[in-house]
């Protein structure tokens, strides 16, 4: 098993090799003495902590930024091993984790103290718990950073098996290392103000690569659950999760968000829900139906109406992901 320990060293190991290429062994040294210093201050040894203070106060100019951009790339990389060991598949021989089965829990003390099936189904299809996106434009991390740290770490997944061959494994650490070389080579310092628009496309972002994936798992486990708890599954109109936004719409006080604005990030957001329903479906299974019933019911409703089975709601929003595909955010045609 490919374990979170290892994931640290060797991501620690492939950005030092992507820093030595760039910037020389002599700068790589520096490094790795500010961190060694930084490491034996924290146990309380007076000499390293002066030592690392006389290294930081020698710093020439021109080094600063990128003394700075290898500790905020490496801090980066512990964070997905940090991360990625949370998620990681479990093994036969480990319990549980909490977040597996404290629903379940749940349900269960729910049932233990007189709530039968039929009142506990209810009360969860009439849930309305909203998850709004707002507009951050205070976010430093380019959405270019993010994709790529997900990519990291959708990696680190694909090594976490025991029976890979040779060639497979170096294939992988080839893959990691060409990300990390992309990550070090990216500006992470916004150049310019972020517009509303760019904010929008930050969560939309959040959404295709966070969002669309999790809030469906979720309520499919959810689902689940109670069927097993109660004998039903629950209504096919429930939506007890839903994503809401106001990014591009929050016109309180903002002069910067127009109606031009509003109606651009509409389109925009119109295009690119359409593109990940489609792409999506085209990898098949039912996982994308009830996908459409939890997050794109809202959107298909106010053309299908409520009542109208799921893949129909797939359907009408296939339309419009072709329309997104075909109409310019300004409504002209942009084939």
């Amino acid at each position: 098993m490919y374990c979170s320990l290892l994931a640290f060293h060797e991501l620690g190991e492939l950005l030092g090799q992507t820093i030595r290429a760039h910037l020389g062994d002599a700068f790589l040294e520096r490094i790795e003495r500010i961190r060694l210093g930084a490491k034996q201050g924290r146990r309380s040894d007076q000499a390293e902590h002066d030592a690392l203070l006389a290294a930081l106060q020698d710093l020439p100019d021109d080094q600063l930024l990128p003394v700075c951009r290898a500790f905020n790339q490496f801090l980066n990389l512990a964070n997905i091993a940090e991360q990625y060991h949370r998620i990681r598949r479990r093994r036969p021989d480990e319990p549980e984790r909490f977040e597996e089965t404290c629903f379940t829990e749940l349900i269960q003390r729910l049932r233990a103290s007189g709530l039968d099936g039929q009142a506990l189904k209810g009360h969860i299809e009439a849930l309305d718990i909203e998850l709004v996106l707002t507009a951050h434009p205070t976010e430093v991390t380019r959405r270019t950073l993010i994709q790529k740290y997900d990519a990291i770490a959708a990696t680190l997944a694909r090594r976490d098996h025991d029976d890979l061959g040779r060639s497979e494994t170096a294939a992988l650490r080839d893959d990691l290392a060409r990300l990390i070389s992309e990550a070090w080579h990216t500006d992470e310092i916004r150049r310019s103000r972020p517009t509303p628009v760019d904010e929008a496309k930050w969560g939309f972002a959040v959404i295709e690569h966070s969002l669309w994936c999790a809030l469906p798992r979720f309520l499919r486990e959810l689902d689940a659950e109670v069927s097993r708890e109660t004998g039903s599954a629950l209504d096919v109109r429930a939506a007890p999760i839903r994503v809401a936004s106001w990014m591009g719409g929050d016109r309180d006080g903002n002069p910067n968000v127009t109606a031009a604005v509003t109606r651009e990030v509409l389109l925009l957001g119109r295009g690119d829900v359409g593109v990940v329903v489609v792409a999506t479906r085209g990898e098949g299974g039912d996982h994308v139906h009830v996908a459409a019933r939890h997050v794109v019911r809202g959107v298909a409703g106010h053309v299908l109406g409520d009542d109208r089975p799921p893949v129909a709601a797939l359907d009408a929003v296939a339309v419009v992901a072709q329309a997104g595909q075909t109409v310019g955010v300004d409504g002209t045609d942009a084939g």
